[in-house]
């Protein structure tokens, strides 16, 4: 595809393997990445973005590729009021967050 946008958190997550690419590296968090991800869709119009990075893992090594079938806001703390842990208040998405698309799906 001639037109995917590759999209890091940080440049020391491509380890310099997709130079010659179409690349985005946004900053650090939600809040960073959507607002890069929303500037740069609007100005370039890409057919198609590719996510790649996550907060790490104690499963997998550095380098590996992992096709995540589910998420998980950890960063989402509401127990005071009586929710769930990582639970979203007034939303009617699920805790987690489970995709349903194979690899071969997004070529």
């Amino acid at each position: 595809m001639n037109d995917a946008l590759l999209v890091f958190a940080l440049e020391m997550e491509s380890h310099g393997l997709f130079d010659n690419e179409h690349v985005l590296y946004t900053g650090v968090g939600k809040v960073q990445a959507s607002y890069a991800l929303t500037k740069h869709i609007v100005k370039h119009k890409p057919q198609c973005i590719i996510n790649l990075g996550s907060a790490g893992s104690a499963h997998f090594k550095t380098g590996e590729v992992v096709c995540a079938t589910g998420f998980v806001q950890r960063d989402m703390d509401v127990t005071p009021l009586g929710l769930e842990p990582y639970t979203t208040p007034f939303m009617s998405e699920p805790t987690i967050l489970k995709t349903h698309h194979k690899l071969s799906d997004i070529r």
